[in-house]
């Protein structure tokens, strides 16, 4: 059920529970985008819980914001230098993500906005499977990956059928031609409705592993994600926040709960879109005829050009449907 303005505001300034905590001593947990903002307060969650040892994966001060996370090769060798050096991953949470009104393309030739918060985030997760399963079997638990979304997805009533039918759809959706000022005063809302998609599939692919994946809002936070807003934008979303924010820390304990949370009194977590410390429906075009069909066409899509970056991810999906 798509949720009302009224429903939001209910939500926003409603009291935030308590940060759910557990004991994390001994295990690994990598927190990508974890310099500042949400990420940060989620590291220091973890940090309290005495976890053994916690990665932090971000992007590079020194090189600029477009810099390491947009590079597929910095992922894979970040992937590849984890599994080498640490013998387990019990939680994997995926909060790197920008917003741009801009069109800028990466090094890799995408959209920059489209490879940070999806395609990177999916290679990743992907990669680092093989030691999330390791982590599973050896110590008989079930490894979590938490991939951040938004409400926003809510915003999104659709995808453009053009990019759903077109013959190669990530291309068209990534493309100048197609990126005008209109699409991209949207594209938050796209690649966090992405996000969405690339959880159900994954959680999908991964059903008969212990590995659950689920997807995450922490809500309207106060952030600097939108430094690149207009200053008639900046003005509106000052106002917003000081109505109806979340701080950055009561936003963490949203990804906390997503990570730690237990499939207790039917409470199903797999491919699930988590708010508020709570499994929610998503939007209702994610979970219609169109929606489900253009999940599946760019997840074929997202799999195919990422394969093409690095041919485990073929690999590793191959052996995970066998």
């Amino acid at each position: 059920m798509q949720p009302s303005v009224i429903d939001i505001i209910k939500s926003q300034r409603a009291t935030v529970p308590p940060v759910l905590t557990a004991d994390l001593s001994g295990k690994t947990v990598i927190v990508t985008g974890g310099n500042g903002g949400i990420g940060y307060e989620t590291v220091k969650h973890f940090a309290k819980m005495n976890a053994g040892n916690i990665v932090i994966a971000c992007r590079s001060r020194e090189k600029g914001e477009a810099a390491v996370a947009t590079k597929f090769s910095s992922v894979v060798e970040f992937c590849d230098k984890f599994q080498k050096e640490e013998e387990r991953l019990d939680i994997l949470v995926a909060n790197a993500s920008i917003a741009t009104f801009d069109y800028r393309t990466t090094q890799d030739g995408w959209e920059e906005t489209l490879q940070v918060n999806n395609l990177s985030t999916l290679l990743c997760c992907i990669l680092l499977v093989p030691i999330l399963l390791r982590t599973g079997e050896q110590f008989k638990s079930q490894p979590r990956i938490v991939i951040v979304g938004s409400g926003v997805h809510y915003y999104q009533s659709g995808l453009d059928e053009n990019v759903i039918h077109a013959a190669d759809p990530l291309k068209m959706f990534s493309s100048a031609e197609y990126c005008k000022k209109s699409v991209m005063a949207t594209r938050y809302y796209d690649s966090k409705l992405l996000s969405l998609f690339i959880t159900r599939s994954l959680a999908e692919v991964l059903k008969n592993t212990p590995i659950i994946a689920n997807v995450v809002d922490p809500g309207f936070c106060y952030s600097d994600l939108r430094r690149e807003a207009s200053r008639i934008q900046q003005f509106a979303f000052k106002m917003l926040e000081k109505f109806m924010a979340r701080t950055t820390e009561e936003g963490s304990r949203q990804l906390v709960w997503a990570a730690l949370a237990q499939e207790e009194g039917g409470l199903k977590l797999r491919g699930a879109y988590v708010d508020s410390m709570a499994v929610v429906e998503p939007s209702d075009y994610s979970i219609s005829h169109k929606g489900l069909r253009a999940q599946e066409v760019l997840w074929a899509a997202m799999v195919k050009e990422l394969g093409k970056v690095d041919s485990r991810m073929t690999h590793i999906l191959n052996s995970l449907s066998t």
